[in-house]
């Protein structure tokens, strides 16, 4: 499950402070420009491999495609600031953008078991039951509850600290402490070949200089709605050998890493570059998504390496091996 139970401080490190309004277009295209820089460097071999996939198929019916009518998606946006107390000590800002599947020719069961796991995923288990819009600002109202608790003590130390204190400018540094923000966008990112994945991010904020951000992913098989991991995709006893083709695989498509030694020489924690159950599907293979510290202190965050569907083949379930084709 998604950890969204905020606001909690963590570990901080990352890119400089949004700015702290709520202009959602402005918000909206900030995060999906970072996410899609985040996928440039992968997206171009991704696309390669597609090519050379159409190519070798020559029309084939058991090839990578498997067709399917795509999903039909409704938007839901949510942009809204929230006082920590009546006397402006602190703020939450929030801006969500999602999107959840709606409609489909015959599978209007599987998109009900869909959309339950979204919610269940994107609001810490809690408003399941409820319309999406609804649950959405039900999550808002969970989140500034906790806020506030959070946050009341730290407030009542800044208030005495203003009441003290002539540096006007420790006060505002103070001050900005209580100031969070939490924007999460969600939506589907690959739909074909009976598989279905959505993908989930959130950036956090502190009330400081620095940003953190985290990206997840739910996959689904597209037949009955139900959630696909590592366990029900590949066979049994996988884990070594997928460890293998994702070293393999990063060494491969990581600039000036040639050797295992060289990964370890670029601070990378070689031994946290195993299965983490956070993929998508692509038409050239999956794709695992390493965040911020996952695998290394100092690597940066988003991390990602394509397995390909060639590569992956001994290891899919029977029922699954369409997806590497022929």
């Amino acid at each position: 499950m998604l950890d969204l139970n905020l606001p909690t401080r963590v570990f901080r490190a990352g890119r400089g402070r949004l700015k702290n309004s709520c202009t959602f277009a402005q918000k909206k295209t900030n995060t999906l420009c970072k996410m899609k820089n985040r996928k440039n460097g992968i997206a171009l071999l991704v696309c390669a491999m597609c090519m050379l996939a159409l190519a070798g198929c020559n029309g084939c019916s058991n090839g990578f495609v498997k067709k399917q009518k795509s999903l039909e998606v409704k938007s839901y946006a949510l942009c809204d600031t929230v006082e920590l107390s009546s006397d402006g000590d602190g703020q939450m800002v929030f801006v969500f953008d999602m999107e959840m599947p709606v409609a489909a020719t015959g599978d209007t069961a599987a998109i009900s078991v869909m959309q339950d796991e979204i919610k269940r995923q994107l609001f810490a288990g809690k408003f399941v039951d409820l319309p999406f819009d609804s649950a959405m600002s039900c999550y808002r109202d969970f989140v500034v509850s906790n806020y506030r608790i959070a946050f009341k003590s730290v407030a009542k130390e800044l208030v005495d600290k203003i009441q003290e204190s002539a540096d006007t400018l420790l006060v505002d540094s103070q001050r900005e402490t209580l100031d969070n923000e939490l924007y999460i966008t969600a939506g589907i990112n690959f739909d074909s070949m009976g598989v279905v994945s959505y993908s989930v991010e959130q950036i956090i904020n502190f009330g400081d200089a620095t940003n953190i951000s985290r990206v997840q992913y739910i996959n689904f098989n597209r037949a009955d709605g139900s959630v696909l991991n590592e366990q029900t995709l590949y066979v049994e006893g996988y884990e070594k050998d997928l460890t293998n083709l994702l070293l393999n695989s990063m060494i491969e498509q990581t600039d000036d890493i040639a050797l295992i030694k060289d990964l370890e020489d670029n601070d990378y924690e070689v031994n946290s570059i195993r299965p983490n159950d956070n993929f998508y599907f692509s038409s050239a293979g999956v794709i695992y998504e390493y965040n911020l510290v996952d695998i290394g202190p100092y690597i940066p965050e988003g991390t990602q390496v394509l397995v390909s569907w060639s590569k992956l083949k001994p290891l899919l379930r029977p029922e699954w091996q369409y997806l590497a084709g022929a």
